[in-house]
Protein backbone atom coordinates (compact mmCIF):
# COMPACT_ATOMS: atom_id res chain seq x y z
CA UNK A 1 0.00 0.00 0.00
CA UNK A 2 1.14 3.55 -0.72
CA UNK A 3 -0.39 6.72 0.79
CA UNK A 4 -1.70 9.09 -1.88
CA UNK A 5 -3.14 11.68 0.48
CA UNK A 6 -4.39 11.81 4.07
CA UNK A 7 -7.44 9.70 3.29
CA UNK A 8 -6.57 7.69 0.22
CA UNK A 9 -4.34 4.67 -0.26
CA UNK A 10 -3.31 3.03 -3.51
CA UNK A 11 -4.01 -0.65 -3.03
CA UNK A 12 -3.20 -3.68 -5.13
CA UNK A 13 -4.98 -6.96 -4.48
CA UNK A 14 -5.28 -10.13 -6.58
CA UNK A 15 -7.51 -9.24 -9.52
CA UNK A 16 -8.17 -5.76 -8.15
CA UNK A 17 -6.41 -2.42 -8.20
CA UNK A 18 -7.88 0.70 -6.70
CA UNK A 19 -7.86 3.65 -4.39
CA UNK A 20 -9.62 3.32 -1.09
CA UNK A 21 -11.02 6.30 0.78
CA UNK A 22 -14.02 7.58 2.73
CA UNK A 23 -16.25 7.18 -0.33
CA UNK A 24 -15.19 3.61 -1.05
CA UNK A 25 -12.96 2.19 -3.75
CA UNK A 26 -12.21 3.61 -7.15
CA UNK A 27 -11.39 0.72 -9.45
CA UNK A 28 -10.59 0.15 -13.09
CA UNK A 29 -13.51 0.63 -15.46
CA UNK A 30 -13.00 -2.30 -17.84
CA UNK A 31 -13.89 -2.59 -21.51
CA UNK A 32 -14.20 -5.65 -23.74
CA UNK A 33 -11.00 -6.40 -25.59
CA UNK A 34 -7.53 -4.82 -25.49
CA UNK A 35 -6.99 -1.08 -25.91
CA UNK A 36 -4.37 0.06 -28.44
CA UNK A 37 -4.29 3.85 -27.97
CA UNK A 38 -6.07 6.65 -26.15
CA UNK A 39 -6.30 10.44 -26.01
CA UNK A 40 -7.64 13.04 -23.60
CA UNK A 41 -9.51 15.97 -25.17
CA UNK A 42 -9.98 18.03 -22.02
CA UNK A 43 -13.26 16.47 -20.94
CA UNK A 44 -13.39 12.90 -22.28
CA UNK A 45 -10.97 10.02 -22.75
CA UNK A 46 -11.29 8.39 -26.17
CA UNK A 47 -9.74 4.96 -26.72
CA UNK A 48 -9.54 2.47 -29.58
CA UNK A 49 -8.81 -1.22 -29.73
CA UNK A 50 -9.74 -4.51 -31.31
CA UNK A 51 -13.41 -3.94 -30.49
CA UNK A 52 -13.73 -0.40 -31.79
CA UNK A 53 -14.06 2.98 -30.10
CA UNK A 54 -14.70 3.81 -26.44
CA UNK A 55 -15.51 7.01 -24.56
CA UNK A 56 -15.12 7.65 -20.83
CA UNK A 57 -15.78 10.81 -18.85
CA UNK A 58 -13.74 10.57 -15.61
CA UNK A 59 -16.07 9.89 -12.73
CA UNK A 60 -18.25 7.07 -11.44
CA UNK A 61 -19.71 6.20 -14.85
CA UNK A 62 -18.52 3.32 -16.98
CA UNK A 63 -16.90 3.58 -20.41
CA UNK A 64 -19.33 3.69 -23.31
CA UNK A 65 -18.85 1.84 -26.60
CA UNK A 66 -19.25 4.28 -29.49
CA UNK A 67 -20.95 2.83 -32.58
CA UNK A 68 -18.94 3.31 -35.77
CA UNK A 69 -20.43 3.73 -39.24
CA UNK A 70 -20.29 1.14 -41.99
CA UNK A 71 -17.55 -1.49 -42.01
CA UNK A 72 -15.54 0.53 -39.48
CA UNK A 73 -17.61 -1.18 -36.79
CA UNK A 74 -15.84 -4.46 -37.66
CA UNK A 75 -12.28 -3.13 -37.87
CA UNK A 76 -9.62 -3.41 -35.19
CA UNK A 77 -8.32 0.10 -34.53
CA UNK A 78 -4.77 1.00 -33.51
CA UNK A 79 -4.64 4.81 -33.33
CA UNK A 80 -6.60 8.04 -33.04
CA UNK A 81 -6.17 11.82 -32.87
CA UNK A 82 -8.31 14.97 -32.71
CA UNK A 83 -8.41 17.50 -35.51
CA UNK A 84 -10.73 20.34 -34.52
CA UNK A 85 -14.26 18.99 -34.22
CA UNK A 86 -13.34 15.64 -35.74
CA UNK A 87 -11.91 12.46 -34.26
CA UNK A 88 -9.69 10.46 -36.59
CA UNK A 89 -9.33 6.71 -36.12
CA UNK A 90 -6.75 4.45 -37.78
CA UNK A 91 -6.82 0.75 -38.62
CA UNK A 92 -3.98 -1.78 -38.91
CA UNK A 93 -3.49 -0.98 -42.59
CA UNK A 94 -2.81 2.69 -41.82
CA UNK A 95 -6.16 3.81 -43.26
CA UNK A 96 -7.80 6.65 -41.34
CA UNK A 97 -11.33 8.00 -41.13
CA UNK A 98 -12.59 11.31 -39.73
CA UNK A 99 -15.65 11.08 -37.50
CA UNK A 100 -18.06 13.84 -36.55
CA UNK A 101 -18.41 13.04 -32.86
CA UNK A 102 -20.80 15.92 -32.17
CA UNK A 103 -23.63 13.87 -33.66
CA UNK A 104 -25.60 11.36 -31.57
CA UNK A 105 -24.21 8.67 -33.90
CA UNK A 106 -20.71 9.45 -35.23
CA UNK A 107 -20.74 9.93 -38.99
CA UNK A 108 -17.90 9.75 -41.51
CA UNK A 109 -16.59 13.08 -42.76
CA UNK A 110 -15.18 12.77 -46.27
CA UNK A 111 -13.57 9.61 -47.58
CA UNK A 112 -11.21 7.37 -45.58
CA UNK A 113 -7.62 7.33 -46.77
CA UNK A 114 -4.01 6.55 -45.83
CA UNK A 115 -2.48 8.43 -42.89
CA UNK A 116 1.20 9.22 -42.24
CA UNK A 117 3.07 6.58 -40.26
CA UNK A 118 2.87 7.22 -36.52
CA UNK A 119 6.18 7.74 -34.76
CA UNK A 120 7.00 6.01 -31.46
CA UNK A 121 9.19 8.95 -30.41
CA UNK A 122 8.08 11.02 -27.43
CA UNK A 123 9.56 14.35 -26.31
CA UNK A 124 8.50 16.17 -23.16
CA UNK A 125 9.92 18.81 -20.82
CA UNK A 126 9.96 17.90 -17.12
CA UNK A 127 11.20 20.43 -14.60
CA UNK A 128 13.09 22.27 -17.33
CA UNK A 129 14.78 19.06 -18.49
CA UNK A 130 14.54 17.77 -22.04
CA UNK A 131 13.26 14.19 -22.10
CA UNK A 132 13.49 12.00 -25.20
CA UNK A 133 11.91 8.57 -25.24
CA UNK A 134 10.79 5.91 -27.68
CA UNK A 135 7.90 3.60 -27.00
CA UNK A 136 8.98 -0.02 -26.76
CA UNK A 137 12.53 0.77 -25.62
CA UNK A 138 13.89 0.16 -22.12
CA UNK A 139 15.67 3.46 -21.71
CA UNK A 140 15.09 7.18 -22.22
CA UNK A 141 17.27 10.29 -22.22
CA UNK A 142 17.14 13.21 -19.80
CA UNK A 143 19.23 16.11 -21.10
CA UNK A 144 21.11 13.51 -23.14
CA UNK A 145 21.84 11.20 -20.17
CA UNK A 146 20.44 7.67 -20.45
CA UNK A 147 18.02 6.41 -17.80
CA UNK A 148 17.39 2.66 -17.83
CA UNK A 149 14.11 0.85 -17.24
CA UNK A 150 13.63 -2.84 -16.52
CA UNK A 151 10.70 -3.10 -18.95
CA UNK A 152 9.87 -1.51 -22.31
CA UNK A 153 8.31 1.95 -22.16
CA UNK A 154 4.55 2.02 -22.84
CA UNK A 155 3.57 5.57 -21.83
CA UNK A 156 5.21 8.73 -20.49
CA UNK A 157 3.96 12.17 -19.45
CA UNK A 158 5.14 15.17 -17.45
CA UNK A 159 3.83 15.34 -13.87
CA UNK A 160 4.78 17.83 -11.13
CA UNK A 161 8.18 18.74 -12.59
CA UNK A 162 8.87 15.04 -13.06
CA UNK A 163 7.63 12.12 -15.12
CA UNK A 164 4.98 9.48 -14.80
CA UNK A 165 6.08 6.38 -16.69
CA UNK A 166 4.22 3.22 -17.59
CA UNK A 167 6.62 0.34 -18.25
CA UNK A 168 5.45 -3.25 -18.09
CA UNK A 169 3.11 -3.68 -15.13
CA UNK A 170 4.58 -0.71 -13.25
CA UNK A 171 3.57 2.91 -12.81
CA UNK A 172 6.63 4.95 -11.84
CA UNK A 173 7.29 8.52 -10.80
CA UNK A 174 10.63 10.10 -11.64
CA UNK A 175 11.52 13.47 -10.18
CA UNK A 176 13.81 15.26 -7.78
CA UNK A 177 16.31 18.07 -8.10
CA UNK A 178 19.56 17.71 -10.00
CA UNK A 179 19.66 14.36 -11.74
CA UNK A 180 16.18 13.07 -12.46
CA UNK A 181 15.73 9.76 -10.63
CA UNK A 182 13.01 7.30 -9.72
CA UNK A 183 11.18 8.25 -6.51
CA UNK A 184 8.54 5.54 -6.32
CA UNK A 185 6.81 2.82 -8.29
CA UNK A 186 3.72 0.70 -7.84
CA UNK A 187 2.26 -2.28 -9.64
CA UNK A 188 -0.63 -1.98 -12.07
CA UNK A 189 -2.80 -4.80 -13.42
CA UNK A 190 -0.91 -4.81 -16.71
CA UNK A 191 0.66 -2.65 -19.40
CA UNK A 192 -0.39 0.96 -19.91
CA UNK A 193 -1.81 2.35 -23.15
CA UNK A 194 -1.71 5.99 -21.99
CA UNK A 195 -1.23 8.25 -18.96
CA UNK A 196 -2.77 11.73 -18.75
CA UNK A 197 -1.89 14.26 -16.04
CA UNK A 198 -4.75 16.77 -15.63
CA UNK A 199 -4.46 20.36 -14.49
CA UNK A 200 -6.55 19.62 -11.36
CA UNK A 201 -3.93 17.13 -10.12
CA UNK A 202 -5.72 13.95 -11.15
CA UNK A 203 -4.01 11.30 -13.22
CA UNK A 204 -5.92 9.20 -15.74
CA UNK A 205 -4.57 5.75 -16.52
CA UNK A 206 -5.61 3.70 -19.52
CA UNK A 207 -4.57 0.06 -19.36
CA UNK A 208 -4.24 -2.10 -22.43
CA UNK A 209 -6.42 -4.81 -20.92
CA UNK A 210 -7.90 -3.19 -17.81
CA UNK A 211 -9.71 -0.14 -19.08
CA UNK A 212 -9.72 3.24 -17.36
CA UNK A 213 -8.94 4.64 -13.93
CA UNK A 214 -8.59 8.06 -12.30
CA UNK A 215 -6.17 8.62 -9.39
CA UNK A 216 -5.74 11.59 -7.07
CA UNK A 217 -2.20 11.73 -5.74
CA UNK A 218 -1.28 13.48 -2.53
CA UNK A 219 1.94 15.39 -1.96
CA UNK A 220 5.11 13.35 -2.43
Amino acid sequence: ERPLSDARVLRVEPGRFGVTGPRGDEIWRPVSGPISAALWDGSVVWAVGVNGLWRWRPGPGRPMAVPLPGDWSARALVGLFRDGPYLWVRDHAGVGAALDINSPLPALVGEPGPLPVETPDRRVVAGGRQVEARLGESRFLVDGVAQDLDAPLDAITEYRDGLLIGAGDQLRYWGGEGTLGEIWRTQTPGRSAAIFALTDGRVLLVGRRYGFMALSFGAH
